[in-house]
């Protein structure tokens, strides 16, 4: 009886491995690698310090009425900056619910800086009417370094995008041959299993 119980945990053994090596072979294919992950932060990065000085400006240029959006930007900024600092040391944190949470913050970045643009032109506009070229001149400046900045942004979230995408389809296919290999494991035990003799008496 142990000997029959030996041969079954070791049978399971195999085949879990089995399995395991080849959900392992199959996913690596598809899920996001270190470095796809690397050049994605380390471009998110570098947009990222132009829309901080990008805010610093727009205090300067547009003034108080503006304030209270830099300070929510300021916000975002900080949580995106936060989970990037997170990704910093181990890439692979990005294939879960925080790769979520960086493109969440990369598209609140976005929308602040489309409002940067339509908030600085309004105000170019206004100054240039008024007769202050000068003021109009450094409005229209912010307004288009903003859309360029935008511009960059949107590019990362969209390769952010098809990274996580990635990730999602990996982590179902994943789940899927789990599940297959739990049903093989199941009916190898079946089949080895001991049955229980009838008394002979």
């Amino acid at each position: 009886m142990p000997r029959h119980r030996f041969i079954c945990a070791l049978v399971a053994l195999l085949v879990v491995l089995q399995f395991a090596i080849v959900t392992n072979a199959q996913s690596e294919k598809v899920f996001p690698t270190d470095e796809e992950i690397g050049l994605l932060l380390a471009q998110a990065d570098r947009t990222i310090q132009r829309y901080k000085l990008l805010l610093d400006e727009q205090e300067a240029e547009i003034g108080k009425s503006v304030a209270d959006e830099i300070a929510k930007d300021r916000e975002s900024l900080n949580t995106l900056e936060t989970v990037m600092k997170g990704f910093k040391n181990k890439h692979s944190r990005f294939n879960s619910p925080q790769g979520f949470t960086f493109l969440e913050s990369l598209h609140n970045a976005d929308r602040n800086l489309l409002r940067c643009v339509n908030t600085a032109s309004s105000g170019s506009t206004g100054y240039m009417i008024a007769g202050n070229r000068d003021k109009a001149d450094a409005l229209l400046r912010l307004s288009q370094s903003c859309m360029d900045v935008s511009l960059l942004i949107y590019t990362i979230s969209e390769n952010a995008s098809t990274l996580y995408q990635h990730f999602i389809e990996a982590q179902d296919e994943w789940a899927a041959h789990s599940t297959q290999e739990a049903r093989q494991c199941e009916n190898a035990l079946e089949k080895i299993r001991p049955r229980k003799l009838d008394p002979a008496y």
